[in-house]
Formats: C-alpha cells, sequence, structure tokens
C-alpha cells in the first residue's frame, strides 16, 4: 500500500543482524502479524542498511523495501505449522528453509537449494511427498504459480548486481557453482528411460522440426546441427520473413517438433506448438518447468534448470541436455547412423572444412 518504505522499529536483536546482512535487492516474506497472519507477498530490499530514524536509544537499523510481488493465494503461518510439525527434523530442516527462501525455491536447481538449507537433495523430494506433492518439481512448480514466476526482470537483476558490488571473483564463483549445479540436476530430472524414449521417437520420425527463439535459439541451432549429423532428417525452423507459420504447416503427420523454450517463454514458441499439436505432429519439449506452455501438450517432455546469479538465465544445462539426449540419439541409431557420420565426414574432408594448418 506504501509502495517504498523503511522497515523501522525491530527492536530484536537477531532481527537487527538479519536487516545488517541485508543487501539491495534481496527478497524477504511480507507477514502481516495481526488477524489475518498470513504472508500475502514478497518484498525487496531496496536500500542498505542505516540507522533506525524511529531509535531513541539503542543501536538499530533500517533498509528501505517495496513490494516485489504477491501471492496469489496467501499462505498462512497455521498452514505452515501444521505441516512442519507433524515431519520429522530432518524435513523441518528442509522445510523451513523453503518457507523462508520462496524466491530461490523458484530460481535455484533441486540440488543448489539443498545445498543452501543443508540436506541431501533426496530430503527435499520426500518433503514434497509430505506436503502432498508426487515430485519436488511440482512443489516447486507451485510455487513459482504462485509467485509471478516468469516475469524478464533482467534489469531489476543488474540492479541488484551493482547495488551489491560484490568482488568480482566472488561472483564467478556463484555462478560456476550454480552452472555446475544445473548441469548436475538434469540426471534427477529426466531418468534414463525417459531420455531412451525420446531418442527412440526422434530416430523414428519422418522429418523433425527444432524451434527455439530468442535465447532458446542457440539451443534449437545446436540440437538441429547434431541431429542432422546423425539423420540428415532435421529441419531449422526459423520466421524469415514471416514464414514460421507455412513452416509449421509443412510438417506431415508422423514428423517431430522439438521446441525449446523458459519461462519468459516465447509468443512464437508457444504459437507454433500449439499449431503443431492441432496438426497432429508429435512435439518434444526442452523446457525448465512442467507447467510450461510448451510442456502441457507436449508427447514428451524433457527439463532443465536455468539458475544464474547473472542479470539473465544459464542456458549451460540446455545445451547439456542437447548433448545427453543427441548421444542416446547415436547410441541407438545403429548402422544408419554411423553410415551418415561415414558420409558426412568423407564431404568435410572433401571440401576442406577444417584449417588444417598446411593452408
Amino acid at each position: 500500500r506504501d509502495g517504498l518504505t523503511k522497515w523501522t522499529g525491530v527492536r530484536n536483536f537477531q532481527a537487527r543482524n538479519n536487516i545488517r546482512a541485508m543487501q539491495p535487492g534481496d527478497l524477504a516474506l511480507f507477514y502481516h502479524s495481526g488477524d489475518e497472519r498470513s504472508i500475502p507477498g514478497v518484498a525487496r530490499v531496496a536500500s542498505s542498511p542505516a540507522a533506525d530514524p524511529t531509535a531513541k536509544e539503542g543501536d538499530w537499523s533500517v533498509v528501505d523495501v517495496e513490494p516485489a510481488f504477491a501471492l496469489r493465494t496467501p499462505v498462512t503461518l497455521e498452514r505452515i505449522k501444521a505441516e512442519f510439525d507433524t515431519l520429522p527434523r530432518e524435513l523441518q530442516r528442509a522445510a523451513r528453509w523453503v518457507a523462508d527462501n520462496p524466491a530461490d525455491v523458484c530460481v535455484l536447481s533441486m540440488r543448489e537449494q539443498a545445498r543452501r538449507a543443508d540436506v541431501v537433495p533426496p530430503t527435499l523430494a520426500r518433503l514434497a511427498q509430505a506436503v502432498g506433492f508426487a515430485s519436488y518439481a511440482q512443489l516447486r512448480d507451485d510455487f513459482r504459480a504462485h509467485l509471478r514466476w516468469g516475469a524478464g526482470d533482467f534489469s531489476v537483476r543488474a540492479e541488484s548486481m551493482q547495488a551489491g558490488r560484490r568482488a568480482s571473483s566472488h561472483h564467478l564463483d556463484d555462478l560456476g557453482h550454480l552452472q555446475a549445479s544445473d548441469v548436475a540436476s538434469l540426471a534427477l530430472l529426466n531418468p534414463p528411460a525417459l531420455v531412451q524414449r525420446v531418442a527412440r521417437l526422434l530416430l523414428k520420425s519422418h522429418a523433425t522440426g527444432f524451434l527455439g527463439f530468442r535465447s532458446c535459439h542457440s539451443v534449437a541451432l545446436h540440437a538441429h546441427y547434431l541431429y542432422s549429423m546423425l539423420t540428415g532428417r532435421g529441419v531449422l525452423l526459423q520466421d524469415a520473413y514471416g514464414t514460421l507459420h507455412e513452416s509449421v504447416a509443412a510438417l506431415a503427420p508422423g514428423s517431430t517438433l522439438l521446441a525449446i523454450g523458459l519461462s519468459p517463454y516465447s509468443r512464437q514458441t508457444v504459437d507454433a506448438v500449439r499449431r503443431a499439436e492441432a496438426r497432429g505432429v508429435s512435439v518434444l519439449a526442452l523446457t525448465d518447468s512442467e507447467l510450461s506452455p510448451l510442456a502441457r501438450g507436449a508427447t514428451e517432455r524433457l527439463l532443465f534448470e536455468a539458475a544464474s546469479s547473472s542479470f539473465f538465465h544459464s542456458l549451460v544445462a540446455a545445451h547439456a541436455l542437447v548433448e545427453r539426449l543427441m548421444a542416446e540419439v547415436a547410441l541407438r541409431g545403429g548402422k544408419p547412423v554411423v553410415r551418415r557420420l561415414r558420409e558426412r565426414e568423407a564431404l568435410l574432408r572433401e571440401t576442406h572444412a577444417y584449417w588444417d594448418g598446411a593452408r
């Protein structure tokens, strides 16, 4: 209601120390302590800690805060406590971290969340099941649905990075750790049987279109290049001269569309996927959530994490997932794949495609 305001009046030493550890851009739960006793939204720290101007004595601190986003359905304190008290101690530790870090639940991989919560990843999976979800991915998707996940607030993230003034080496360490965690999460998100099933579908497909716009175009290009090496039946769908819909219409029944996208989702990609589904084309979605508009009607879906400490999401895991999938295609492609690779190698030698240092 007030917009930007000072968080004054804190007279608890532990809370004061927490305030002094805050940096601009940090997120915090906004708690109604009156009759409502609920958490209606999340606030963003908008200043560095300073002396509390309302304190007549003592050494107290404040920060400026502003609304970040609202919870569509406020999470009541009674519900949190009711679930918490029924959990084993290890799950309580995980539940406490999840409740205290809703924004991180949305953006970090399960492995990274487990590290920060000081538990092992299976503990988070058991927590999800204990509170009624089939998997931790579903619990995270529920958080995303209620926290307005998907806004492309890249400028806000950049401002937060600049305001935090972290040492560049520390920031790069964080980024590298998150990227490694994103890649490590692929095995948890995509069981071997699922990857094998998708690979078999790609091998059976009469033709496969590859689709990804904006940042995901590089992932689609990567997937198309490797698949074309292996089968020669791939086509990279683009929107040159406004012809995307014609390209999708050219995919006959029995063909496959491999679509890549992450939040915020490209409208062109979502529209193309829906058109392909309506034509009876099998859709394979490589995306960041089971609630993704690409995944909802897909024949198969493979998931990747995109957590990053930078202003932009990370595509390292998306590229790693493409490599994992195409390795499976090569493994299961038999003699036709080997023959295709030999033909391509011969052509590359004939056309001197690679510099050999002698010319």
